[in-house]
């Protein structure tokens, strides 16, 4: 896995003071219509945007916990009871067979899972190859898996997950995951990041972590 990175709220030029900068992040209310602006995610080997769903806010700091580059969490109660999140992972590419990353997911669900059932998840990026699939056992937890392949060029692969308790994703936390697999764009795959003085990054030591706001 990547280094867990920074965020960049982007809107468009000129830098914010850091305390604006913490409070723009996840400034979302409302439905899951499209925001006009979008997260900057990076570190070292990486950068990718991704958009925000209204009623969504975006975490580096808590994606740590996930094992991922950057988790949303829902404002709706209804969704945070059941403990909905959606992740969005980096990972280095070995090949180009990336459906071979999901079989493997599947494999590892059945392992620890006896009873997972698996399912049609009909999700596709606009410019990148999708692999996709509902891992589910009724009553105790729902798992929304794609894997984005941007190409042969592209040393990474990502990963965007979403997870539900007990029950199916509703229409609204749908359209929220399509929103964010969706809008996702790899910007680079060979970012060099300097680590500052008091900075950190993940626990292998790659990368540095803060906020910027371009407004």
């Amino acid at each position: 896995m990547r280094a867990i990175a920074c965020i960049v709220f982007v809107l468009a030029l000129a830098l914010r003071p850091v305390e604006a900068q913490k409070a723009g992040v996840g400034a979302s209310v409302g439905g899951t219509e499209e925001r006009k602006d979008a997260l900057l995610v990076y570190g070292e080997g990486f950068a990718f945007s991704v958009k925000e769903p209204w009623g969504w806010r975006g975490d580096i700091e808590a994606a740590r916990k996930y094992g991922a580059n950057i988790v949303f969490f829902p404002e709706a109660a209804e969704s945070r009871s059941a403990e909905v999140t959606i992740r969005l992972r980096v990972n280095d590419k070995v090949d180009e067979n990336t459906a071979s990353d999901l079989e493997a997911d599947r494999d590892s669900y059945k392992s620890e899972y006896p009873k997972v059932q698996f399912g049609k998840l009909d999700v596709r990026h606009p410019q990148y190859g999708t692999f996709s699939e509902l891992f589910f056992q009724p009553g105790a937890f729902y798992e929304y898996v794609s894997y984005l392949n941007p190409g042969p060029k592209s040393k990474i692969s990502i990963s965007v997950a979403m997870s539900k308790a007990r029950s199916a994703a509703t229409k609204n936390e749908l359209e929220a995951y399509e929103m964010v697999l969706g809008s996702l764009t790899v910007l680079s795959d060979s970012l060099e990041v300097i680590q500052k003085p008091g900075s950190y990054g993940d626990p292998g030591g790659r990368g540095s972590r803060g906020f910027e706001h371009h407004d």
